[in-house]
Order: structure tokens, then C-alpha cells, then sequence
């Protein structure tokens, strides 16, 4: 008897012991406020001017990365560079617009590939509210630990 109870908390505890693997095939990801975001859509975009656009896209949010180049290396977000991002989101109060823009710095992003038309790359940033005046929504946004991975360059 001892044994048969034996064998079945095994058949339990074996069953109930699975592995999961999430495949992704492209997309964009990070920790906004940190609260993981991750886009729905993603695309990666080259001007005319050589800069990349990367925006990831969610049912009420949109993040874009407005680098001053495409080439793999990194950019300083802010200040007197001309690399930016911007996010922007909408909620039953209005459409809420941060950006960048600003004397300092505010963070980074690494083109980590740039290959056979796909483009990869990790961020971080704190964008700032645009808003003036008085504003329900929060002063600032902070993106820690993004990537975006494998993006077809449009």
C-alpha cells in the first residue's frame, strides 16, 4: 500500500512539473515604472536623413526611438544629441504626451544588430511629462531594461 501511494505522489509531482518556452520571434519590451510593457506590434523604420525610427505600438500606447543613426553602437538620448524618444498613451482623460528633450542626457540605446535587414537593440530612458500646467498623469516615464529584437528594417 505504502508503495502504491508512493508511486502516485511521484506520477503527481512528475505531471505536474512542466517547462514553458516563450518564442519570440520579434518585438519590444522593457520595464516602464516598473511594470513590465511590452508592444503589441513593433517597426523599425530608415529615413532618408539615415535615422532609424524604431515604435512599438500597444492598444493605447506608443513608444518611439528616434536615433540619429542606424549603424550598430550606442546613443545618448537627450541633451544636445540628436537621438530621442518619445511616448505617448491614452486613457479616458486625454492623450498624454513625454519626450526626451532636455539640457542633460536622460539615457541610452545600444543597436546591438544590424543584419540581413533586422535590427536589435537594448534602452533605457526617463522621459519627461509635456504637459503644462497641472496634469493628472505622472511627471515623468521611466523605460529600464528595454530591448527590441530582430525588427525588419522597413
Amino acid at each position: 500500500m505504502k508503495k502504491i501511494i508512493a508511486l502516485i505522489l511521484v506520477v503527481v509531482c512528475v505531471s505536474a512539473c512542466t517547462t514553458t518556452t516563450e518564442t519570440n520571434n520579434q518585438g519590444m519590451q522593457a520595464q516602464k515604472n516598473n511594470i513590465l510593457w511590452r508592444s503589441k506590434s513593433v517597426t523599425a523604420t530608415l529615413t532618408s536623413s539615415s535615422h532609424l525610427i524604431v515604435t512599438g505600438y500597444t492598444e493605447n500606447e506608443t513608444l518611439t526611438i528616434d536615433l540619429a543613426n542606424f549603424l550598430t553602437g550606442e546613443y545618448a538620448i537627450g541633451g544636445t544629441n540628436s537621438s530621442k524618444v518619445g511616448f505617448e498613451y491614452t486613457n479616458e482623460n486625454g492623450m498624454y504626451s513625454y519626450t526626451s528633450v532636455g539640457a542633460t542626457p536622460l539615457g541610452k540605446v545600444i543597436i546591438t544588430k544590424n543584419k540581413d535587414g533586422m535590427v536589435s537593440g537594448t534602452f533605457y530612458f526617463y522621459t519627461k511629462n509635456t504637459a503644462t500646467g497641472t496634469s493628472l498623469e505622472p511627471a515623468a516615464t521611466n523605460f529600464q531594461y528595454g530591448a527590441f529584437f530582430d525588427i525588419p528594417l522597413q
